[in-house]
């Protein structure tokens, strides 16, 4: 009896331990299991999900009730990040935009790096404008993030949102509308985009002329237009800026806002920059009373390893002064690429040619960025002269930007001047030049050459007195 005791104690004992290395090893198993299945699902180098898991959340979400907002996102010029701070920055950028994601995204929130620069967010129980409003937070937080590696002062992204809807039937029709919103804000540059049945018909048009495009500068359809530069005491010709133009098959300009972007993300705009160059020092070199002429420069151009050696070679062919040749650029590019472009534009004064920055106060207008980069001379934005229309501050507001230019040695140029009130006050704000359809509108080189000077600004012994529609303005009505 206590024999089988003991057997039967022993049989039971080996049964557990087995029992026991069984749920041990099944456990191990699927721990196992777990860890390769959420591998399998996570981006390996930001640990947000991947394509393959956000496709499976999405499903998920999209049958549930409820609203459903998805928003996708692309880092804007990170090749040029890759190419100029090099890869280690890239990944630290991605890792950087990551964090910023899920910082700002809610608990419910389905993040995931697509791939490459992209991301995706699902936003459940959301609203559009708490989505755009969502974009907002995250753009201000990468633009001011403070612990980016070095070589990178800020990261721009484009963000497209869309909305579940009763015409969206599928989770990957809306998946696609978000990428298209995004591509438009891209495409625009204004910001966070919601997708809307007419963004269709506006990517149809750009893949039209993205298509057509490279077609038409091989073929020398692209044209310079000239816009009067004109010298704000005197109304005297000072100069020019060299306007891109596409004109259509009946003889239309085409809108620069439209193709100029879809150069710039092809890559066609090196070249088609470097023709301008080359086109513009060419009209110097004909003119028989030789006058500065301004480019546009973008920014992929502007950070192509050779640009410098490309200005340098295109004014030694074109046998001009190189102080002829003015290189407009924007603040965007400092800002982003800051030390690059100091380098690139102390080349640029030793070749000699003038920098002009270009749009001012569309961007950070940083005094630390403009005393740093030493600029000849400083376009003020058309947005400023329309505000000096509005209010006594927009006029107080022109005032110190032209003192603040002035002081720091440059000359100052107006933009967008439209009316011969706005160049009235302009002037006797002190501005050194003006440029806008009240002074001349952009037109072909022999217009140029024939040029008058500008009824708009008439001159007397004792002061500039410009004549308005229907007063004379004094300076003391604009303090």
């Amino acid at each position: 009896m206590e024999l089988e005791a003991v057997i039967i104690t022993t049989s039971l004992a080996a049964i557990a331990v087995t029992a026991i290395v069984f749920l041990t090893r099944s456990y191990r198993l699927s721990e196992r299991l777990s860890e390769a299945r959420q591998q399998a699902d996570t981006d390996t180098l930001t640990g947000l999900l991947n394509r393959g898991a956000l496709n499976n959340a999405l499903r998920d979400a999209f049958s549930a009730p409820g609203a459903l907002q998805l928003v996708y996102i692309d880092l804007a010029n990170f090749k040029d990040v890759n190419d100029t701070a090099g890869h280690e920055a890239g990944d630290a950028v991605l890792e950087k935009v990551a964090d910023t994601l899920r910082r700002h995204a809610p608990s419910t929130a389905s993040i995931s790096r697509m791939g490459g620069d992209e991301f995706c967010v699902l936003l459940p129980d959301h609203t559009d404008l708490e989505a755009l409003e969502f974009c907002e937070r995250v753009c201000t937080s990468l633009k001011t993030r403070s612990d980016l590696p070095d070589g990178v002062e800020s990261v721009d992204l484009s963000a497209g949102v869309a909305s579940r809807s009763e015409d969206c039937q599928s989770a990957e029709e809306l998946l696609r509308r978000g990428d298209r919103a995004m591509y438009h804000s891209k495409s625009c540059r204004l910001g966070p985009e919601l997708y809307s049945a007419n963004l269709d018909e506006s990517l149809r048009v750009r893949r039209e002329i993205r298509s057509e495009l490279g077609t038409a500068f091989n073929a020398g359809r692209l044209q310079l237009a000239y816009q009067p530069l004109v010298n704000a005491r005197t109304g005297e010709l000072a100069g020019a800026e060299a306007l891109l133009r596409w004109p259509d098959k009946i003889g239309r300009a085409g809108s620069p806002g439209e193709f100029i972007p879809i150069a710039e993300e092809t890559g066609l705009i090196v070249d088609i920059g470097k023709w301008v160059i080359q086109e513009a020092l060419a009209q110097i070199a004909r003119m028989d009373n030789k006058i500065a002429i301004a480019v546009n420069v973008s920014t992929r151009q502007f950070l192509d390893t050779d640009f410098s050696t490309l200005v340098a070679d295109s004014i030694i062919e074109a046998g001009v002064p190189p102080n002829l040749l003015k290189i407009e650029i924007t603040e965007s590019v400092l800002i982003t690429y800051t030390e690059k472009a100091a380098r690139i534009l102390r080349e640029l004064r030793d070749i000699g040619v003038q920098i002009l920055l270009d749009d001012f106060g569309t961007g950070y207008s940083s005094l630390s960025y403009i005393q740093k980069f030493d600029f000849d001379m400083l376009k003020i934005d058309r947005a400023f002269v329309r505000a000096m229309d509005k209010s006594r501050a927009g006029g107080d507001l022109l005032r110190s930007i032209i003192n603040m230019g002035h002081s720091l040695d440059m000359e100052v140029v107006a933009e967008g001047v439209e009316t011969r009130r706005q160049a009235a006050m302009l002037q006797l704000l002190g501005v050194d030049y003006l440029q806008g359809f009240a002074l001349g509108a952009p037109g072909t080189a022999d217009k140029l050459l024939n040029f008058q000077p500008s009824e708009t600004l008439t001159k007397s012994s004792n002061d500039i007195q410009i004549q308005t529609e229907d007063s004379k303005i004094k300076p003391s009505s604009v303090a």
